[in-house]
């Protein structure tokens, strides 16, 4: 009887080691499956020009006509580049910190299909557009600081 509670606890010692092996490979493959699944869904994805939102102002800022270093330095310092930043007790929003009155007054002046003011690339059209004639004013504050002063 010992030889064989012997042999049974052996096996199970040889075994259990293999067992989590498979168990470890198992949750492995659950764990890799969800991420296959999705970038074969980003396949069929719309893409942009842009591979970063830096690279998106910089274009924005050339095309209108500003400078495209400052412009990025601009909405560093209005929202370290934070999509989701809110300032001023949370009536400032986005990347550009833009106010809601302020954002819905301007894209009526400069209009952007379907603009969104929680889209970041709207936030930056916009203020591109706004920067080129004039209008630097409205983030005089962060302007200064970076030292970006024509028109204020």
């Amino acid at each position: 009887m010992s030889t064989l509670l012997t042999s049974v606890i052996l096996t199970m010692a040889l075994l259990t080691p293999n067992l989590a092996k498979e168990k470890q490979k198992a949750t492995e493959v659950l764990a890799i499956a969800p991420t296959e699944i999705v970038a074969s869904d980003a396949l069929h994805a719309p893409r942009t020009a842009f591979a970063t939102l830096e690279e998106y102002a910089s274009q924005a800022a050339v095309e209108t006509g500003i400078d495209p270093v400052q412009f990025r330095l601009l909405i560093a310092c209005e929202s370290q580049w934070k999509e989701d930043a809110a300032g001023d007790q949370g009536t400032s929003l986005g990347l550009l910190q833009f106010k809601k009155p302020t954002f819905a007054h301007f894209i009526k002046k400069y209009p952007i299909a379907e603009a969104n003011m929680h889209d970041s690339r709207h936030q930056i059209d916009l203020a591109a557009t706004m920067i080129a004639d004039g209008y630097l004013h409205h983030w005089k504050n962060c302007s200064r600081k970076i030292g970006w002063s024509s028109g204020i």
